[in-house]
């Protein structure tokens, strides 16, 4: 977590790194949609990375993802 200023506004950067496999650049933007789940069958309920994007923009704020690896995923 960390302070940050854009056009002179405050903002609170809260940054979630992790190690792994990645996100293919196909798939980035669908992992923030509700219902969103890699594997058929899998155990989650697809909702989480959508809620968070919700309550994100509630307040205004941006989520996305980026490479670890410029190029890579």
């Amino acid at each position: 977590m960390s302070k940050t200023e854009l056009k002179d506004v405050n903002y609170v950067k809260l940054e979630f790194m992790d190690n792994g496999i990645g996100v293919q650049d196909s798939k980035k933007e669908g992992i923030f949609l509700e219902g969103y789940k890699e594997l058929k069958g899998g155990k989650g309920k697809g909702i989480g990375l959508s809620l968070i994007t919700k309550i994100i923009k509630l307040y205004n704020g941006k989520i996305w993802v980026e490479d670890r690896t410029k190029g890579d995923y």
